[in-house]
Parts: structure tokens; C-alpha cells; sequence
């Protein structure tokens, strides 16, 4: 249903919801968990002894902490590493001092966490309650594992229910994390090829832009150096006309007459000597200092 009026769209699609997926228990490895929580691995153990992690009833944070040693055992057994998680400072308050007595930051957290590594990626697994408000004890003890968003739409939540039990679907939480390691490898080795396809482009388009900013540098040197070749050839023009006038327009009377023993003449013949030394393409014109008189 679609109201072209609104941004309200509700449609139905076929299949199940990511987080009810049709991989059944039976379909996936089983996943010891101990009954006891005698020798722990260090980062259950570190979070079994802290007070501030997993505050719940004793009975569902003994389970919690069984099921978080399965999954790290299992997670060791087949190669992967398990590192402990810190609460994060937004979690913490501030230390302050109260009638003389310091107090330390604290903080009080529902969930418990821990990392799993997986061929150089992370993924943190957290346990908590599903509903830690209800008013039944029974609804109110059930567990929920969860993992954190993925870029694709993948199951990240598992809880109690009436066909299993949690510790009934751990080989699943493994399975779905290693799927999303090979998933992120992928992408990792996408990105880092459409990061060399970008950095090529890049420089082809640079190269191009460089040999553009050459070709237009040569393009305003060669129209300089055809200014000053037109330039040159009038002015060769000028001293051939200058060479051919007539002296016999400068008398002995005129006040414009030249002084004795020079000519025009020869003046254009000096000029188009200074001219010719200047050269015709690349070179600053050359006036000579014979000026004349």
C-alpha cells in the first residue's frame, strides 16, 4: 500500500524476517557448554568477577557467563581469538570526592561482551537479557545474544524460545560470524580495487591535465614568437623603404638636414643589421645604439 501523498510506504514481502531465519538449530554444529564454570577462559573470567558487567539475577548471569564460555571455547578450537571488550566512557561516570573519600569512575551494565577475531576483523558478541523489565520471572530470565550491525541484511539476534534454547544455536553466532568475515574480506578486496581504479584515473587525468597545460604553454610562447617575427618583418620593411628614399629631399638649407658625412642609407643598412641579430623566433628584439641623427 501506497499513499502518494504521504512517505508512508507498507508492503509485504515474501520470506522470513532476518532475525526469525529458517536455519534451524539441527542445522548447525552443536556447541558444548559446561555445566560449571570451573577453569573459564580469561576474558569470561574477567568479566565474571566484575560486578559492574552483567548486573542481572544470579541465575540468568551464571548462564550468561556458561554460554560465553562455550562460545569463546569453540571459538578458540577452531583458530579464532577472543579478546575482552571495554565498557566504553560513555557508560562511566566522572570520579569525584565526597566527605574525603574518593570514588573512583563506576559503571553498571546489563550486558556482558567480548570480541571475536576472525581473520583480522572484529566482531563483538554481547549477551543480555530480552526483556529485563518483565514482571514474569520466566520471560524475564530468557537470554539474547547479539551481534553488531552488518552491511548486509544478516541475521544478528538469537533469544530463547519454545523450539531452543540459546545454548542450542551458538554453532549459528559462529557460523554467522565467520560468514560475515569472508563477506568483509570481499569487500575489503573490492574497495581496495576500486581505490587503485580511482588513484589511476586520477593520474591519467592529471597527466592529461599536465599536457594540456603544456601544449597551452607552447601555444602562447609560439603566438609571442610569431608577434615578434611579424614585428621583425615590418620592420624590415621599414629599413628596405628607408634604404630606397631619396636623399636629395634633406638640402644644405634645411633645418631637418642630417649632418654631414651620414645618410639615410646607410642608417637603414646599420638597422637592418641590429635586426637580423635579434633573430627571428624566441629572441628579445635588438635595437641597436646607433640612432639616428
Amino acid at each position: 500500500m501506497f499513499n502518494c501523498t504521504r512517505d508512508l510506504q507498507i508492503s509485504l514481502l515474501d520470506g522470513l524476517h532476518p532475525n526469525s531465519g529458517r536455519q534451524m538449530p539441527e542445522d548447525t554444529p552443536q556447541v558444548p557448554v559446561p555445566v560449571q564454570l570451573r577453569s573459564p577462559h580469561r576474558v569470561v573470567a574477567a568479566m565474571r568477577d566484575d560486578e559492574g558487567r552483567l548486573v542481572m539475577p544470579t541465575e540468568p548471569r551464571r548462564r550468561a557467563l556458561r554460554v560465553l564460555q562455550g562460545l569463546a571455547a569453540e571459538a578458540v578450537r577452531r583458530g579464532r581469538r577472543v579478546e575482552e571488550r571495554p565498557v566504553p566512557d560513555r557508560y562511566r561516570s566522572r570520579r569525584y570526592s565526597y566527605n574525603g573519600r574518593y570514588v573512583p569512575p563506576s559503571y553498571s551494565r546489563r550486558e556482558g561482551e567480548l570480541d571475536l577475531v576472525v581473520d583480522g576483523f572484529t566482531y563483538t558478541v554481547t549477551i543480555k537479557q530480552e526483556s529485563p523489565q518483565a514482571m514474569d520471572p520466566e520471560r524475564s530470565e530468557k537470554l539474547m545474544l547479539e551481534l553488531g550491525y552488518s552491511r548486509s541484511a544478516r541475521r544478528r539476534q538469537w533469544a530463547d524460545r519454545k523450539r531452543w534454547a540459546l545454548e542450542d544455536v551458538l554453532g549459528a553466532v559462529l557460523q554467522e560470524v565467520e560468514s560475515r568475515a569472508v563477506e568483509d574480506a570481499q569487500r575489503k578486496v573490492d574497495e581496495e580495487r576500486a581505490k587503485e581504479e580511482r588513484k589511476a584515473r586520477w593520474q591519467e587525468a592529471l597527466a592529461a591535465a599536465k599536457q594540456r597545460a603544456v601544449q597551452a604553454q607552447l601555444a602562447r610562447v609560439l603566438g609571442e614568437q610569431a608577434a615578434q617575427l611579424r614585428e621583425v618583418a615590418v620592420l624590415h620593411q621599414y629599413c628596405e623603404a628607408l634604404e630606397g628614399a631619396s636623399p636629395r629631399r634633406w638640402g644644405p638649407r634645411s633645418r631637418k638636414s642630417p649632418r654631414r658625412g651620414s645618410g639615410w642609407p646607410g642608417h637603414g643598412a646599420i638597422l637592418k643589421r641590429s635586426i637580423r641579430c635579434c633573430g627571428f623566433l624566441g629572441c628579445q628584439l635588438h635595437v641597436s645604439r646607433n640612432r639616428m641623427i
